[in-house]
């Protein structure tokens, strides 16, 4: 026989696996943008942020640019209307933030992105990216072993192939000549140290990209 207990217990239970299921699906971000990809120090420098909604019970209330030394933190903010608003409509909304750096000196920087997200029931949740970019260097191609024009898993093969079996020697890059494009962190030597780095920075991100062979 149930007891009212018993009813009470299952009733609380089943209010938190709603509360939990309406939380799981969240804003995401899917991609941050830097324009020009390669910035020169007298280039103005815009920034987007792309990102969904997993419905139309989402709402994008604001965002905000700060900067700390050589981080460029973007904060979102986001509020839902779930779990009290009961069905949405299932469709994908996407958003986008765009903000404009002025010119910066010759360096490394990275573009860190923090979206926050409030539901009426006071639960917070929060979801990061962050994306380094470099301005004013004429190496814009660090990292990509094969030449392809990005960063994977290919040229993870193609630097284990290079460095332990006697591959084939990672492409010259004519704007850059004295490092190879190999050399992660720009010490002058391929090892196993830039090998585990990249493996990293493809496998396992957040993490470091390739270093700036031109120097801060």
């Amino acid at each position: 026989m149930t007891t009212c207990r018993q009813l009470a217990w299952s009733g609380a239970l089943v209010s938190l696996l709603l509360l939990w299921g309406t939380m799981t699906g969240h804003a995401e971000i899917t991609g941050i943008g830097i324009v020009p990809q390669y910035p020169n120090p007298v280039d103005s420098i815009r920034v987007t942020v792309d990102g969904y909604f997993p419905d139309a019970c989402y709402h994008f209330d604001s965002s905000y640019l700060g900067r700390m030394q050589d981080t460029f933190l973007i904060n979102t903010w986001t509020t839902t209307c779930h779990p009290q608003c009961g069905a949405c409509a299932n469709v994908i909304v996407p958003y986008k933030v765009v903000y404009s750096i002025a010119p910066l000196p010759a360096g490394t920087y990275t573009v860190l992105v923090r979206e926050w997200l409030h539901n009426n029931a006071g639960v917070w949740k929060s979801d990061s990216a962050h994306m380094p970019f470099v301005v004013g260097c004429v190496c814009p191609h660090q990292g990509d072993c094969n030449g392809d024009g990005v960063i994977n898993a290919v040229d993870v093969i193609f630097l284990i192939g290079y460095a332990f079996s006697n591959g084939p020697v990672p492409p010259s890059d004519p704007e850059c000549p004295l490092i190879n494009r190999g050399d992660w962190d720009c010490n002058g030597q391929i090892d196993l140290s830039d090998l585990i780095k990249m493996v990293s920075y493809t496998y396992r991100s957040p993490a470091p990209g390739p270093c700036n062979p031109c120097g801060p």
